[in-house]
């Protein structure tokens, strides 16, 4: 079997933008395909920890999230408006990292600094494209995508599909 591709990201959220960053830096060939027209304009997620701070360090956009992020030491918690209680963020980490705070930012600034990172890399999302149909083999996977714009199919072969579509994947 002639790889097109190793990997084919099925999905460009979050988790699909985060495996094509890595892939990139370590030099692993993918596309990476997503059926909506474009990034998601709603927060489905907003906190970003200490940790993900240091992968985004790793490549070097750390700074494209504190800029945009607000930093926080302590989140309230309300039920039918009155506080419940107080969660302090203040002290934790503090020897373990770089990042000992809790940083908010809507899931859609996170999908665009990801996104232009791989953009200034010349790598970009397939967008309205959706897998619809993959055969298992031995040496590999036939993938067949579809260009909904297009209404044209296109036929992969890849070592590896991963699918970060969301929970209904």
């Amino acid at each position: 079997m002639k790889f097109n591709t190793d990997v084919l990201i099925v999905g460009a959220g979050p988790t699909g933008l985060m495996l094509a960053c890595q892939l990139s830096r370590l030099g692993v060939s993918f596309r990476i395909i997503d059926k909506q027209v474009d990034r998601t304009q709603e927060s489905r997620a907003f906190g970003i920890q200490a940790k993900s701070m240091e992968i985004f360090q790793n490549l070097g956009i750390d700074s494209d999230f504190i800029k945009q992020a607000q930093i926080r030491n302590e989140a309230s918690f309300y039920i039918k408006g009155k506080l419940k209680f107080k969660l302090g963020f203040k002290n934790i980490g503090i020897n373990d990292s770089p990042f000992p705070s809790l940083f908010l930012l809507p899931q859609s600034d996170t999908e665009q600094i990801l996104s232009e990172h791989l953009k200034h890399q010349s790598i970009f999302i397939e967008r309205q494209t959706e897998l619809v149909s993959l055969i298992q083999e031995a040496e590999g996977i036939e993938a067949h995508i579809k260009k909904t714009l297009l209404g044209k199919t296109e036929k992969i072969l890849c070592r590896y599909i991963i699918g970060c579509d969301g929970a209904h994947s």
